[in-house]
């Protein structure tokens, strides 16, 4: 059935509400052993052919991985898979990172003129203590003053994963170790999926935990690289339209929380950089690159309708930055897989912000990868893939990389 047209370009409109199921419980059962335990043997004797695999230059590996990640993907996406928040250290211990936000400016602000001025006029959701994961371990004033500190933000379409799981820290981690030992700060920002979770949340959070890293550590801003993968890459971009439209003076403030300086660059790994299309969401199954991308339409449904204010529009600067580029002083390394359906976004996004006056963009490309490797190569046989793209990165920094030191 055609997607009904959309005159005010109203994501909520197009996009359906959850589906109701009789039990999340039966979902995970039937999934686990129908789709996973029953399924997983005929896939494997299917992608034993090279010729069946969705790329025929991925190995077994890739290909069953790709397709499994996909089913649970979806089941994360029909049970509605919720993360509730903690600010326990529990097992992560001395690397837990506990970040309070500004006491002098409780409330975002913006001199951008937002539809809807849900960014000024929010009265719901508030900024709030969040917590944090150091990898490879926290950093010290004493010993790495005068070293790249890195604040990453974690992907999930805003409503899933944590920096408390294990797989989550996989790109970070290898991050740290291709870059010498870098500190990489991951904050936990609040989830949509979660009461009082929908934006400006986690804008707040984005600004606590940098201003956390500027103040608290008292890293120079040119000190400090952010990060972010798929919806990470998205937050990231936010924070840093933050720090734009709040450049110049504001008679209204003087306040430090709102005029923030840009950090020195930006890693932006298969950023979601378009928010406003949900015809594309829907179509997602007709892209050339389904078949070898694991995200799926009821995945970035969820995010979407969960994430946006009540009072917003999808394609507003601060959710489809690949629609609205802008000048920024810091550099933005951004990477894609070729075989993601998100690619074409990426491109447009990187080109978008290249053709700003001013602006510095490297675009690198990982050949035949699916969404997010950063997050997922670990799990999907991606290794190598990866580990190029973060020496690329590494190189466009201007930091050690192992081996080699590359100044650019």
């Amino acid at each position: 059935m055609a997607q009904p047209r959309d005159p005010n370009n109203n994501l909520r409109s197009i996009i359906p509400s959850p589906t109701t199921y009789p039990g999340k419980a039966f979902v995970t059962v039937y999934t686990i052993i129908i789709k996973i335990l029953l399924y997983t043997p005929l896939l494997a004797a299917y992608y034993s052919r090279r010729s069946n695999r969705p790329n025929p230059r991925w190995t077994f590996h890739n290909a069953l991985s790709n397709k499994l990640t996909k089913i649970v993907i979806d089941l994360v996406a029909a049970i509605e898979w919720k993360i509730p928040p903690s600010l326990e250290p529990g097992p992560d211990g001395r690397n837990f990172q506990l970040m309070e936000p500004s006491p002098e400016s409780p409330e975002i602000q913006s001199s951008h003129d937002v539809p809807g001025s849900f960014l000024n006029n929010n009265t719901e959701i508030k900024p709030v203590p969040i917590g944090g994961i150091w990898v490879p371990s926290q950093y010290s004033t004493a010993t790495n003053s005068g070293r790249k500190l890195i604040l990453h933000f974690h992907g999930g379409a805003y409503v899933t994963l944590s920096p408390r799981l294990a797989s989550t820290r996989w790109g970070p981690q290898m991050l740290s170790s291709e870059l010498g030992g870098v500190k990489v700060l991951m904050p936990s920002y609040r989830l949509a999926s979660n009461p009082h979770g929908r934006f400006p949340a986690q804008l707040q959070d984005a600004i606590t935990a940098y201003r956390f890293v500027l103040h608290s550590l008292q890293v120079p801003a040119a000190d400090v690289v952010l990060s972010g993968d798929s919806a990470g890459g998205n937050l990231v971009l936010a924070l840093l339209r933050y720090i734009a439209d709040n450049r110049t003076t504001n008679t209204a403030t003087t306040s430090a929380d709102i005029h923030l300086p840009s950090p020195s660059a930006a890693l932006l790994w298969s950023p979601w950089s378009d928010l406003s299309s949900a015809q594309t969401i829907a179509a997602m199954p007709q892209h050339r690159n389904y078949g070898s991308d694991f995200l799926t339409p009821s995945f970035l449904s969820w995010g979407t309708r969960s994430f946006l204010p009540p009072t917003a529009e999808a394609s507003d600067p601060y959710f489809s930055p690949g629609l609205h580029p802008f000048h920024t002083p810091t550099r933005l390394f951004v990477n894609a897989g070729t075989a993601e359906v998100l690619v074409d976004e990426v491109r447009e996004l990187a080109e978008g912000f290249a053709g700003v006056r001013g602006n510095t963009v490297t675009q690198y490309e990982i050949e035949d990868g699916p969404h997010d490797c950063f997050a997922v190569g670990g799990d999907m046989g991606f290794v190598e893939q990866v580990r190029g793209a973060i020496r690329a990165a590494g190189d466009f920094l201007g930091v050690e990389v192992k081996g080699k030191i590359k100044r650019v």
